[in-house]
């Protein structure tokens, strides 16, 4: 590829290491990018050991875990 973008409507998912992401180079041709929010329970308030509990299990989602999420969101919206 010569790096342009695709004019088609396809999907393509990129997926990062956990805790480090993905590189400035990999960021830098994407169209969007999107994280897995850390925050489960937007409704009630956390306090700062439970938050840091919420950001360690999300940051150890493996990209199989990961990918699973996304995708299912992926098919929600387009149904």
């Amino acid at each position: 590829s010569d790096g342009s973008k695709s004019s088609n409507n396809g999907l393509v998912l990129v997926m990062g290491s956990e805790g480090k992401g993905l590189s400035p180079e990999v960021v830098n041709i994407l169209d969007e990018v999107v994280s897995i929010p850390s925050y489960p329970f937007p409704d009630r308030e956390v306090d700062a050991s439970e938050e840091r509990r919420i950001e360690e299990a999300t940051e150890s989602l493996n990209v199989a875990m990961a990918a699973g999420i996304l995708i299912s969101e992926i098919k929600r919206r387009l149904s």
